[in-house]
């Protein structure tokens, strides 16, 4: 489960980033590529884990789902239904993914240092 791995390098550069302000994590919000191949159900759950870990239950995680897309060698920009299925615009397979394959620490809200 690769997913655990990666909630323990979200939450290290959470800590790292609050680090410098001798403040709380408050939220972290994630965006989550449809071919990320990042499953975003254990995703929540190991970050609920690792948080739980750091001694951070309360914090709150944001996950946004990012649709994978593609662009196609006649010009075409579209979101596949299917990895394997043809441009919709040329029927062609000469593509390549250029959005949804990432997964992407978006921000890292930190508590008041007043508070």
């Amino acid at each position: 489960m690769h997913e655990l791995a990666l909630c323990q390098d979200i939450v290290r550069t959470a800590l790292d980033a609050v680090e410098v302000r001798s403040s709380a994590v408050v939220s972290i919000a994630l965006e989550v590529g449809a071919l990320s191949s990042v499953n975003m159900e254990a995703l929540e759950f190991c970050m609920r884990i690792v948080l739980d870990q750091e001694g951070l239950p309360h914090t709150r995680v944001e996950m946004t789902p990012v649709p994978a897309r593609a662009r196609c060698g006649c010009g075409a920009e579209y979101e596949p239904e299917d990895v394997f299925g043809p441009c919709p615009e040329c029927e062609g397979f000469d593509r390549e993914f250029i959005g949804g394959t990432d997964l992407t620490i978006r921000h890292v809200e930190v508590a008041d240092e007043q508070s």
